[in-house]
């Protein structure tokens, strides 16, 4: 079994004790906490009960005795049999309506007993009929239809942050296997979406029959199709994964030709129509005889004199998709950027931005530890984010507000002020920045005094409830959190969990006018399960002159290796280095907080 499958196991186990029992949170937590950490887990949890039975697995933070029977009973069975039991005492209708994003364990319950639907798409129908239902008043029920739609949009959708390390994983087994000679990962993967429908790779190869071959040993499930340049095979957790062998010669406009959206493709084919040329995945055709009709960039002078001497309907074929974009008189787009929102008219311009890279940032200003409802020490997060090569990292551990996640009052934050004093003295290469992530309460205020605020170095603050308040409401709430003059940062700004919950309704416009003008910045979450801000609010944020912090959010070690998802959001987001604030050092930093 893969850390999915037996990650998805320990899910349902929770939402049903839930079901069952929803007083007795101690007990369906500890599934679900041990559910996540395995799902963020490094090592494969089948080898790692291999090597060292279930002592091993006790040694894994969250995993306590009968969770670890849990997993040894699947891994060696396959079944895991208190579950099969515990399903027989739930209607599974019931269990169905508790994955609806926004309706719980509770509301499933009430659901089921007051429509009596036996499917998802059975209780929308009668809700639709409906303006009250029992206890549920007209809004509610909008909201668990908002919540049907949502699960809709997202079935049969992979996280890019669970596709994006398996594709990776393949590309790289299969380039040391010796037979490709270029491989990459295509589609809206490439582009970094938010989410996938599948894993769509394309290599170039000498020998496609063996790179075909490698392929199937390398990615473990069923084959649906093989051939000599093509293969589809669903993997073990169910995900399609695609490879197709391309010709050498044509590989950069078939690669181009495969990552860009629909949107951008048609763009630039139809820019290029214009200039008595076409563009399909086997090259770019010349219409017309005669001069070249564009100025081809960063292209010799032999090869500029043989476009002008081509005759009508030669086809130019492009191994690299610099060429392709090059001759078309253009700069490179990246991937990310490929979306049909001005990037075409920009890279014929010269005017793309200089997207953010992994080596720009500097530290990771959002992370929680021991002391709230993190998993390691101060000390073990500040190790592995020297290791990551930051020069500083935040301590953002939850405030009294949060209870459920273990916020710390302000004695325990005092202790906590003085422990990364000691640190920061005795540390020559990573400092740890003095921080906290307040709650924004529902009425706009903040959950913790002004006075031992002023001790801190950055302040992130973030909403944690009420999150269907009403947009008027929501506008004041965060007015009143923005301008207190408190706050340098605002954390997973929506409080959107990607096809569980929607993000806050507000006028964002007005909030982001408002982050510019006091000087707050806008989190770019980087945990795969929220990727927040998303690209299009990124945008429309930078046009205000707001700026941007990235940050893990992390809960474990683990979790600060997530910061590449949030990086690939602010360059879908057209962001600058400069743009994004844990891109300057320690000292610029913290005088942008001062100013």
């Amino acid at each position: 079994m893969t850390n999915k499958q037996i990650a998805s196991v320990l899910f349902e186990v929770a939402d049903v004790l839930e079901i069952k029992d929803p007083d007795d949170r101690f007990r369906f937590n500890a599934f679900r906490t041990a559910g996540q950490k395995i799902s963020a887990l490094g090592d494969n949890i089948v080898d790692v009960y291999n090597a060292g039975g279930i002592e091993a697995l006790r040694k894994i933070p969250t995993i306590g005795q009968t969770i670890a029977d849990a997993i040894a009973e699947l891994i060696t069975t396959g079944r895991y049999k208190d579950l099969e039991a515990l399903r027989k005492q739930i209607p599974l209708p019931q269990l169905e309506f508790s994955k609806i994003p926004s309706v719980g364990p509770k509301n499933a319950a009430k659901l089921y007993e007051l429509t009596g639907a036996k499917t998802i798409e059975a209780l929308a129908r009668k809700i639709k009929k409906r303006k009250t239902l029992g206890p549920f008043k007209e809004k509610t029920l909008q909201n668990v239809l908002r919540g049907i739609e949502l699960l809709r949009r997202s079935k049969g959708r992979i996280l890019l942050g669970e596709a994006l390390p398996v594709a990776q994983k393949i590309v790289a087994q299969l380039e040391g296997s010796g037979t490709v000679e270029k491989i990459n990962v295509v589609g809206s993967l490439r582009r970094c979406t938010e989410t996938v429908g599948d894993i769509d790779i394309v290599a170039a190869s000498s020998n496609p029959r063996e790179a075909i071959s490698q392929f199937t040993k390398i990615v473990k499930g069923k084959i649906i199709a093989q051939g000599d340049t093509k293969c589809t095979i669903v993997n073990e957790d169910g995900v399609q994964v695609d490879l197709e062998i391309l010709p050498k010669d044509k590989y950069g406009s078939l690669l181009q030709h495969f990552t860009g959206s629909k949107e951008h493709n048609i763009a630039f084919r139809s820019y290029l129509q214009l200039q008595n040329l076409s563009f399909s995945e086997h090259g770019i055709k010349k219409l017309k005889a005669g001069r070249w009709p564009l100025r081809a960039k960063n292209i010799s002078f032999l090869k500029k004199k043989a476009l002008d001497r081509a005759p009508a309907d030669t086809v130019l074929k492009c191994a690299t998709e610099q060429e392709v974009y090059n001759y078309c008189g253009m700069d490179w787009i990246a991937p990310e950027l490929r979306e049909n929102r001005g990037e075409v008219t920009q890279a014929i311009k010269g005017e793309l931005p200089r997207l953010v890279e992994e080596k720009n940032i500097k530290g990771d200003l959002q992370m929680h530890t021991i002391a709230s409802d993190g998993e390691a020490t101060l000390a073990q997060m500040a190790g592995e984010g020297q290791r990551l090569g930051y020069s500083y990292i935040a301590i953002t551990d939850h405030s009294p507000g949060l209870a459920i996640a273990g916020g710390q009052s302000s004695t325990q934050l005092q202790k906590q002020i003085r422990e990364i004093d000691a640190w920061n003295k005795k540390s020559k290469n990573i400092k740890i920045i003095k921080s906290i992530e307040l709650n924004i309460n529902a009425d706009g205020s903040l959950d913790m005094d002004e006075a031992i605020l002023r001790q801190l170095d950055f302040i992130t603050a973030s909403v944690h409830s009420s999150f269907r308040q009403s947009r008027e409401k929501m506008n004041a709430r965060l007015e009143r959190a923005i301008s207190s003059g408190l706050i340098d940062n605002i954390g997973h700004p929506t409080g959107r969990l990607i096809g569980r919950r929607e993000g806050i309704e507000a006028d964002w416009d007005k909030i982001y006018k408002l982050c510019a003008d006091y000087h707050v910045a806008l989190e770019i979450n980087a945990n795969p399960h929220r990727l927040d801000l998303s690209d299009k609010m990124i945008i429309e944020a930078k046009q205000f002159g707001v700026k941007f912090t990235i940050s893990t959010d992390a809960h474990s070690v683990e979790g600060l290796s997530n910061m590449i998802f949030g990086l690939k959001m602010a360059r879908r987001g057209w962001l600058e280095a400069e743009d994004i604030l844990n891109t300057r050092s320690l000292s610029t930093l913290m005088e942008w907080v001062r100013r």
